[in-house]
């Protein structure tokens, strides 16, 4: 409901990561590829200079292509 009405938080890290990984993890439970594509992005966008998550994101990528390959 946030996200579809525009109450997407911007201002400090833990938010994001906080309000994005919800917003997949509930995209996911649906099996709603674009919208876990979007949070990725969002989230790659935000914090592409942290090392530390390089694990978590490619853990992320592998479940956004599972996704896209149900869609198919």
């Amino acid at each position: 409901e946030m996200k579809q009405a525009g109450r997407v938080p911007t201002d400090d890290d833990a938010s994001v990561w906080s309000f994005w990984s919800y917003v997949m993890t509930y995209a996911e439970s649906q099996r709603d590829a674009a919208t876990y594509e979007e949070g990725l992005k969002t989230l790659t966008a935000r914090f592409k200079d942290n090392e530390g998550l390089k694990k978590a994101f490619d853990t992320l990528k592998k479940t956004l292509e599972r996704l896209k390959s149900a869609d198919q």
